[in-house]
């Protein structure tokens, strides 16, 4: 390894070292992405 370049840090072992907290919000609700896939776009002038 060359002596003059930098030493990488890996974001992997970085983050495997700290656990994460558990996710405790509610699953997102999909009624409101429903309607929006049948919304009908307006015609342009």
């Amino acid at each position: 390894m060359d002596p003059q370049l930098p030493q990488v840090s890996h974001l992997t072992s970085r983050r495997l070292a700290k656990s994460l907290l558990d996710d405790v919000r509610p699953l997102p609700r999909l009624e409101q992405w429903d309607e929006l896939l049948h919304l009908h776009r307006k015609e342009s002038p």
